[in-house]
């Protein structure tokens, strides 16, 4: 009889990182908010240090400007690497809502761009009552760990006043998400809380938001979206990190006011362990 060795199955620690950094508002700033050129150490601190060794990171930003954008890359360092485009143009005009990962821990095999819209693949379109155009950014990430390791990682801006666009972008990001076999990890600024037609598609589609099914819950705070008035913040919950067919181990809104606020949402962390048969 041959004795065969058993290889066991190893889990892989994912962190998810997101957060809406507020565009470079140089025109018409709210009561508290810094310019960006102050607010962007905060920003990519926060991400340096909850992003760290150990866990497989990937960081999701929503509202960044392209000299946002050449800021956070060069304060983070060449060990990151990103993809995402303005969804303005698909090029570099707009708003991006980038995908941050370290090249050490990932191999970047697939990306695309979509717009929620009624033509998806027109770059800068809008439909529907979206006041500005809205993307979602889609990677899918082999783990150089364990390379037999792939995950779907979404990272998405829903629109801020229209309730018809709202609705309709979620079932576009469902569609994108069913039936997928792969893990697939969506986060962003939904604008949409809990009690809302976004969030309970979202929920009715199967998959799973990660403030209810973590089984540890840390950080701070409740509400993920605070504004810059320090004497009047709000407590809302908009941003988020969901998956498809398993549950995070941990989640938290993070601190955005050190002092200062350097963004008017507060970070949102979500960690995964995810099986590897390597």
């Amino acid at each position: 009889m041959t004795n065969k060795l058993l290889k066991p199955s190893c889990s892989l620690k994912v962190r998810v990182y997101t957060n809406n950094v507020r565009f470079d508002n140089r025109n018409h700033p709210d009561k508290g908010e810094l310019p960006w050129a102050l607010r962007k150490v905060g920003v990519t601190g926060s991400i340096k240090f909850n992003a760290y060794p150990g866990l497989a990171n990937v960081v999701n930003l929503q509202e960044v400007l392209h000299n946002q954008l050449n800021d956070i890359i060069e304060e983070l360092g060449p060990e990151w690497a990103f993809y995402g485009v303005g969804r303005t143009d698909g090029k570099t005009k707009g708003e991006y809502s980038p995908i941050f990962y370290k090249k050490r821990e990932w191999k970047l095999l697939e990306s695309k761009t979509i717009w929620l819209s009624e033509t998806p693949d027109v770059p800068g379109s809008k439909s529907w009552d979206a006041a500005l155009e809205r993307i979602c950014t889609i990677v899918v990430l082999e783990n150089r760990t364990f390379p037999n390791l792939k995950i779907k990682f979404l990272n998405t801006h829903f629109d801020h006043q229209g309730v018809i666009a709202r609705r309709e972008s979620a079932k576009i990001i469902a569609g994108e998400m069913k039936n997928e076999t792969l893990p697939a990890i969506l986060s962003g600024d939904f604008n949409t809380q809990p009690i809302d037609e976004p969030y309970l598609i979202l929920k009715g589609a199967g998959f799973k938001d990660s403030r209810v099914a973590a089984s540890d819950i840390y950080g701070f705070h409740g509400g993920t979206f605070t504004g810059f008035d320090k004497e009047k913040i709000p407590s809302m919950i908009i941003d988020y990190v969901w998956s498809n067919n398993f549950s995070p181990t941990n989640y938290g809104v993070l601190e955005n006011n050190f002092g200062e606020f350097f963004s008017d949402h507060r970070p949102v962390v979500a960690d995964f362990s995810i099986k590897s048969d390597d």
